[in-house]
């Protein structure tokens, strides 16, 4: 048996490596994994978190009248944002419209707002607050309200985004119109 090596003796010579080129194939494999979570992370923050729009309650008084509350939109990126909708919850207590005029704050009630919104600005929807039922008043002194903003970027219509929560109370909707400066002009 002179002609064939014993397995130790065959692979102890194939076997060429040393420790150092080990340490540094890990060391590449591990910081190319390091660098792919780096993007991939980069790639959700891009698609998702920039250019996401920004919103708050506000309110304005005219020369004379009652506060008209608003809720703001401001589109910080630098693409086109659509706005898709406005939900309310609880229902029946506030709606949301595209702007001041009849017809839509009229449709507040059944249809969904859409804006578009180029970089930069911001858009002031109104809100409206809905009519109490007589035969069951509802006390909405204290309530709480999530206005849900439906959104996507124009860049990306197909790409699902989350919507945009402003969570408040209507006693906080009323202080917030009691404090509003006047203003001659709605925004």
């Amino acid at each position: 048996m002179r002609g064939h090596p014993s397995p130790a003796r065959a692979l102890k010579g194939k076997d060429t490596r040393s420790v150092a080129d080990t340490t540094i194939i890990e060391f590449i494999k591990t910081a190319g994994g390091i660098a792919g979570l780096a993007t991939a992370a980069f790639m959700v923050w891009d698609r998702w978190a920039r250019g996401r729009p920004l919103a708050w309650v506000t309110a304005t008084k005219r020369f004379a009248g009652k506060p008209e509350d608003y809720i703001c939109i401001k589109n910080p990126g630098f693409s086109d944002v659509f706005i898709r909708g406005v939900r309310v919850y609880p229902k029946r207590i506030y709606g949301v419209a595209k702007d001041n005029s009849t017809k839509a704050i009229a449709s507040s009630f059944y249809a969904d707002v859409n804006v578009l919104l180029p970089p930069g600005e911001e858009q002031y929807l109104p809100i409206i607050e809905f009519p109490k039922d007589l035969d069951k008043p509802l006390d909405t002194s204290r309530r709480w309200v999530c206005f849900l903003i439906f959104w996507r970027k124009t860049s990306s219509t197909w790409l699902p985004q989350f919507p945009i929560p402003v969570i408040t109370s209507t006693r906080d909707i009323e202080s917030i119109s009691v404090a509003a400066p006047k203003r001659d002009q709605v925004p």
